[in-house]
């Protein structure tokens, strides 16, 4: 599956029970709006992105519509997940607008990543 998300957790992997381990191998590409416009125009992708501001500066900066679809989502090994990560720490509950989001982005703290679990 290939999903677009507003942020990157450890929630987002199958979990090992209590007293168990279990391995994950993650290859995290940095990518500009152009490639990741590429990548979103490449086949069909799930929505996982829960905030309006962060939608509408993906949607801005690659051209291509990105819907507010607040889900739950836990990777799989070949699964890819565009996120719009936020290099800041924000206040505790603490959710930006679009024009924060574009200024974050203009200041450089606001990352695209693909991140792919092998």
């Amino acid at each position: 599956m290939r999903y677009v998300c507003n942020t990157f957790t450890l929630s987002m992997l199958p979990l090992p029970p209590p007293g168990e381990a279990r391995c994950h191998i993650l290859v995290i590409h940095s990518f500009d709006p152009a490639r990741a416009r590429e990548w979103l125009m490449s086949g069909d992708f799930v929505s996982a992105v829960g905030h309006e501001g962060t939608a509408a500066l993906l949607s801005a900066l690659t051209g291509v519509h990105i819907p507010v679809e607040r889900r739950q989502i836990i990777l799989q090994p070949r699964d890819e997940i565009l996120v719009v990560q936020v290099l800041t720490r924000l206040p505790e509950g603490r959710v930006l607008s679009s024009d924060e989001m574009q200024q974050l982005w203009r200041e450089g703290k606001v990352q695209l990543l693909l991140v792919c679990v092998r």
